[in-house]
């Protein structure tokens, strides 16, 4: 972990995120269902799928194949190596995931840059977070597949913005998919919203291109959503805007 945090501040990185969203490894029973796992198995509907999306395909295999992770390229590249061998070089270099609050401190002690801690889900760690030198803390139960009975971060949203002072940012993801999901979480205090997996799909789809298309479009649902609230700007967000839940 140390070597990590005095390598992102060598290489000049302003912002470093501590992730403690996943601080053991779940069953993820929904990947389970689905076949999803370390070791994919080309089942019959992925190559039904893949069949119908030819030029996908093509594009695919032309651009490199398989995508590689830089920092796994030792694990990648050998002959005999598998999606279980990737997984477990990945394991060994993030080594322990258990973290405790001695930890953070650690790192803010070590960190001179802006530092967010992701996966705060309720007032209080939110608080011990700014009392511990956060300047920030990502509202994420990362993305609804660690912890089924987890609430959603758009629930305890409200509570945590009200829980830190104004300087703390309040940053948000999980389950955005529309612009209108970006707009609830900021009329819920949220400063920042995340939204990688509508960019994620678009970078699947067409690239550099597609991503960018994603992000226009997101805009564009924003911009709508705020025409149809008859909201002149994003300092005009509140709670006013949303309807009780009864």
């Amino acid at each position: 972990m140390h070597g990590s945090v005095a390598r992102a501040a060598d290489l000049g990185v302003p912002v470093l995120m501590v992730t403690v969203d996943v601080p053991v490894h779940q069953n993820r029973e929904r990947n389970a269902r689905s076949g999803f796992g370390a070791a994919v198995k080309l089942k019959l509907p992925y190559l039904l799928e893949a069949a119908r999306h030819p030029r996908w395909i093509l594009e695919y295999l032309a651009n490199g194949g398989v995508p590689k992770f830089m920092n796994l390229l030792s694990a990648q590249d050998t002959a005999a190596s598998s999606a279980i061998q990737v997984a477990q070089t990945s394991g060994e270099q993030m080594g322990d995931t258990t973290q405790v609050w001695r930890d953070f401190e650690d790192i803010r002690r070590r960190w001179p840059g802006k530092l967010v801690i992701k996966g705060v889900m309720h007032p209080d760690d939110a608080r011990r977070a700014a009392e511990l030198g956060a300047d920030g803390v990502l509202v994420s139960n990362h993305g609804g597949r660690q912890l089924d009975l987890a609430p959603s971060p758009l629930e305890v949203l409200p509570a945590i913005r009200a829980a830190l002072d104004p300087a703390i940012a309040v940053l948000f993801d999980s389950g955005v998919r529309r612009g209108s999901h970006v707009v609830a979480a900021m009329c819920l205090g949220a400063d920042f919203v995340f939204a990688g997996r509508a960019m994620l799909y678009g970078a699947i789809a067409g690239r550099e291109a597609g991503a960018a298309r994603a992000i226009a479009l997101l805009r564009r649902e924003i911009d709508l959503q705020m025409g149809q609230m008859g909201c002149a700007g994003t300092e005009e967000f509140g709670p006013q805007w949303l309807l009780p839940r009864w």
